[in-house]
């Protein structure tokens, strides 16, 4: 069958759209918005359309289904615009539907429709009616919407046949952002004293629901919500954050200021904590509607989706919720695959299924880590992902090891993926102290040799802690350093500068692209896109300085020409952000008596990931020539 989606160029939009084009249900997919669709697919046809245009009804002709989703959200400095594209353009969509046969209307409203929170309010059913608040433009455009649909309903009882209208709480996803989203786990938060609560909806679930309503006759309305909700105290102790209460009428007075003054992307009547609470009814039993996280288990999904800092006051999830913290990183990984023939012939999936996740302590801070076990008997990978960086994107490598027999175990640094600690903020003794941790994990589980492997900062790393006498086997490091090397020539006047922010401001905020050349971190455009865009939060694009100054403050535990361990120095031949030329210097510098190296021809920074294909059997092929 053929369904119309209008507003699909959204959030909403994009989230339903992906669902809807995979469906066999669903024949072609015709997505309405003046904006660029954000997917492509053959069964997705795009129309730039206002939905207050005549053009509906030659549009929605054949279709069987239209999803209404068309809704300014935040209405900017032109209300007027904005209420006329909500509110005539619905009912400009109920009179074309209804003029081109469509047999089912599905409207996206919102748990917002019942008005904003106050304390004391009683929880809303599926019967409750929406409530038009006239102070809050959302909640009140929202609950004038179903309003048109009950007067249109009781003069046009037939036209359509089915109106299905689902009221979700607070959807979130890869495929959403805006402000309130980006505001969840900041440190300070000062918001109303109005009792509201957050109810966490996944964009998939949402999907789910319109999807089912667009394919079944499901007249009436239904929440789309959890059991449980959560109000921002529990969030802020998730994230180390504090909330601060204040009375409603100032809160709305800050909001409107700093609208006025171009600081806030929303004014005054966005000056709420939450929504009323909802109470899921009827959506399991006809849409199916069954969340697989609580809502406070999806906060910690949304916290680690935006890059906030992670605190697992009731312990480390289980790993249905870690996974959907890890899943945007995921999803690209799997979506490498299109244009990565090494990542393509591997099983990602099954490495997916057979990984687990692991939490240990160290330092009062739990630290995350990945293992992939194939075989108890066999070796073991240690593995350190580089600068900023985190345990997933070094998915293709550990499955690619998994496939030559040999276990791994992914390290998340303090403050880095899905480890506790403020973001980015791992100095090198931190660094150094989960690694040996790690290590010690791997040697109690086997007799098997234990390969220490350290990717671009990961690489310094494991070189640095060599010189302290790690209980491993082998090291591989995919570069290294030296502290009497400078990679670049104006280090030597960069070093004092972050020396001296060190002491003063620890925590300082750095760059990543200030320590090193992230124009030249990937040879692939795609990969490179994910640094430009930032498409990751749980990557850390930013570091403390005491971070960084306590890597270029670095001295050996012994000379580098005492350590026993046998190591391979790996370097990309065509890598512009870390040069061969520099890894040499550091390695004659260095002169390890059981070192070796190998530069890969051709090959740039994203050795793991972009030239996976070329590296890991060399890698397999060292390990066994030294460990025998």
């Amino acid at each position: 069958m053929r369904i119309a989606v209008t507003g699909a160029a959204g959030d909403f939009g994009t989230a339903i759209l992906r669902r809807l084009t995979t469906d066999e249900r669903a024949s072609e997919v015709v997505g309405l918005d003046l904006a660029p669709l954000r997917i492509e697919h053959p069964k997705l046809r795009p129309e730039v359309c206002d939905v207050r245009s005549e053009r509906l009804a030659e549009i929605f002709a054949g279709c069987e289904a239209v999803i209404h989703l068309a809704f300014i959200l935040i209405p900017g400095r032109d209300r007027g615009e904005a209420h006329s594209i909500n509110q005539d353009g619905a009912e400009n969509v109920l009179v074309q539907a209804a003029a081109s046969g469509v047999r089912r209307l599905v409207v996206a409203s919102s748990l917002s429709a019942h008005g904003a929170p106050r304390k004391g309010q009683p929880p809303v059913s599926d019967r409750t009616a929406p409530e038009a608040d006239p102070d809050h433009f959302y909640f009140r455009e929202k609950a004038e919407v179903e309003a048109l649909l009950d007067r249109w309903q009781a003069t046009n009882p037939e036209r359509p046949a089915c109106i299905t209208r689902l009221r979700p709480g607070f959807v979130y996803g890869p495929d959403f952002s805006n402000p309130a989203l980006r505001l969840m786990g900041t440190r300070l938060a000062v918001v109303p004293d109005d009792g509201g609560r957050t109810q966490l909806v996944h964009q998939d679930e949402l999907a789910r629901a319109f999807c089912e309503a667009a394919f079944r006759d499901l007249p009436g309305a239904f929440l789309l919500v959890t059991d449980d909700s959560i109000a921002l105290e529990d969030l802020a102790a998730l994230s180390g954050g504090r909330v601060v209460r204040v009375p409603r009428p100032l809160a709305r007075i800050a909001l409107d200021a700093a609208h006025a003054l171009r600081l806030s992307p929303v004014a005054g009547d966005w000056a709420v904590s939450g929504d009323r609470v909802g109470r899921l009814g009827e959506a399991r039993a006809a849409l199916g509607f069954e969340p697989a996280l609580s809502s406070r288990e999806s906060a910690l999904v949304v916290l680690a989706q935006h890059g906030r800092r992670l605190r697992y006051v009731d312990g480390p999830p289980p790993k249905r919720v870690a996974e959907r913290m890890l899943e945007v990183p995921t999803r690209l990984i799997l979506a490498a695959r299109e244009r990565n023939r090494a990542l393509a012939a591997l099983d990602l999936g099954r490495a997916l299924e057979r990984l687990e996740h692991e939490w240990v302590p160290y330092r009062g801070l739990t630290i995350h880590l990945e293992r992939h076990q194939v075989d108890p008997a066999a070796p073991t990978f240690v593995v350190a992902p580089g600068l900023g960086d985190h345990s997933r994107r070094h998915l293709g490598l550990v499955t690619a090891l998994a496939e030559r027999g040999f276990n791994s175990l992914l390290v998340n640094r303090q403050g880095h993926g899905l480890s506790e600690g403020a973001r980015g903020d791992a100095p090198l003794a931190a660094d150094l102290g989960v690694l040996e941790l790690a290590i010690g994990l791997a040697r109690s589980r086997s007799d098997a040799p234990v390969i220490l492997l350290g990717d671009s900062l990961g690489g310094i790393a494991s070189w640095y802690l060599l010189t302290r006498e790690p209980d491993v086997d082998a090291a591989v490091c995919h570069c290294i350093g030296h502290p009497e090397v400078d990679p670049h020539p104006s280090f030597a006047r960069l070093a004092p500068l972050l020396r001296a922010l060190a002491r003063v401001a620890p925590r300082a905020p750095i760059p990543v692209g200030r320590i090193a050349d992230y124009e030249q971190v990937a040879l692939d455009p795609e990969t490179k896109r994910y640094f430009d865009e930032r498409q990751d939060r749980l990557f850390n694009f930013t570091v403390s300085a005491r971070a960084v100054a306590s890597y270029v403050d670095f001295r050996p535990g012994l000379p580098w020409q005492e350590v026993t361990v046998p190591v391979l120095a790996l370097i990309g031949g065509a890598d512009r952000m870390v040069s061969p030329a520099f890894t040499r210097r550091c390695l004659d510098r260095a002169r390890p008596p059981r070192a070796d190296y190998l530069e890969l021809e051709g090959a740039g920074h994203q050795l793991f990931l972009d030239d996976l294909g070329a590296t890991v059997d060399p890698i397999v092929r060292w390990v066994g020539e030294t460990l025998g």
